[in-house]
């Protein structure tokens, strides 16, 4: 096959009249027009390196990189041509590292405590960087987490009962039993080494015996005084000061009352 060079041309043709696509110089119309000249790479060319402004660095600290776009562009149309009309041993670099100082570390504050009391809630920290952008933002602890406590469940116990006795010891009891606190609802679960005690000793003393409480009883007044204010029995002072006379005054009052009736229950027969 024989083909044909120009020197003054880069197109190429073939005698089989099979024409190959033509490669021109000839710049790519791109709609994408810069207007300032400081961001162009100098150059004695008519294309020249044309870069954008660098993003935001990928790390706060610790090294991260920045990057841009470099593109080639028509310095008289102002356009963006193909990259292979510009100089690509003077292409600017378009991946740079950035931020490259240690990160500090974070400040963290003590838990605060749980927002319930049981079940399920939450409690915070404060967590603070002693320079503000200097600390890693994907190592930042959580500023709050889920605190689990036991359930919503406890033990409640009613009034103590009275004592089933008044002396010689007895026993009280009362209602215990286990309620779900938000409902107030009967509930189960609650744990039995926590339930309060439903039955206690009560009125231990000892019972006075009956002998003694009757030697006891005497007239605390002067001799005969008792018996002219034995009619005074009924108040309280002078039934303790004057015992002997007023239980035999309610004796014989008793043995009176009866004696009256005796008869009438006899005739009644």
């Amino acid at each position: 096959v024989d083909m044909k060079n120009s020197n003054d041309s880069e197109d190429y043709f073939f005698d089989n009249d099979i024409e190959t696509p033509k490669i021109t110089k000839e710049p790519a119309l791109i709609p994408y027009v810069f207007d300032e000249e400081e961001d162009i790479v100098p150059s004695d060319s008519k294309y020249a390196w044309k870069v954008s402004i660098w993003t935001k660095c990928s790390s706060r600290c610790d090294g991260g990189l920045r990057k841009r776009d470099a593109v080639c562009l028509d310095t008289v149309s102002k356009h963006v041509v193909v990259e292979e009309l510009c100089d690509s041993y003077r292409r600017p670099i378009t991946v740079e590292p950035c931020n490259t100082e240690p990160c500090l570390d974070w400040v963290i504050s003590e838990w605060s405590e749980c927002s319930s009391k049981c079940n399920e809630g939450e409690m915070h920290r404060d967590v603070t960087c002693p320079i503000s952008s200097h600390c890693n933002p994907n190592t930042r602890p959580e500023e709050k987490a889920t605190c689990i406590l036991r359930p919503c469940i406890d033990w409640v116990d009613g009034p103590w009962s009275q004592c089933s006795t008044t002396c010689g010891g007895g026993v009280q009891i009362r209602h215990v039993k286990c309620i779900n606190i938000t409902s107030q609802g009967p509930a189960t679960g609650c744990p039995i080494e926590m339930k309060p005690n439903h039955r206690q000793p009560c009125n231990l003393d000892p019972c006075p015996d009956s002998k003694a409480a009757l030697s006891e009883c005497r007239d605390k007044m002067e001799n005969g005084l008792c018996k002219s204010l034995r009619h005074m029995c009924g108040t309280w002072y002078f039934k303790e000061k004057c015992c002997i006379t007023c239980k035999r005054k309610s004796k014989q009052r008793k043995a009176h009352i009866h004696s009256r009736k005796s008869p009438q229950q006899h005739g009644s027969s």
